[in-house]
């Protein structure tokens, strides 16, 4: 069993913004996050236009999550 005294509300984390861009890498462009990519694509408008919808998604889940806590 624990025990322990939690004094007050918890402090919310801090927002980072998701950024999804889009890098040359390995003979083709990755669509990047933080330290993750994706393989390599050879059409650069390609991985621009994943880039652009994963970023709506993160959008749209981010804007969805600070609605249900407010």
């Amino acid at each position: 069993m624990m025990q322990g005294c939690i004094s007050g509300p918890a402090e919310p984390l801090p927002e980072r913004p998701l950024r999804y861009r889009v890098k040359r890498r390995a003979g083709g462009w990755s669509v990047v996050i933080n330290a993750c990519a994706t393989r390599p694509m050879a059409d650069k408008a390609r991985a621009e236009a994943l880039a652009r919808a994963l970023q709506a998604e993160a959008d749209g889940l981010r804007h969805q999550t600070r609605r249900r806590v407010s």
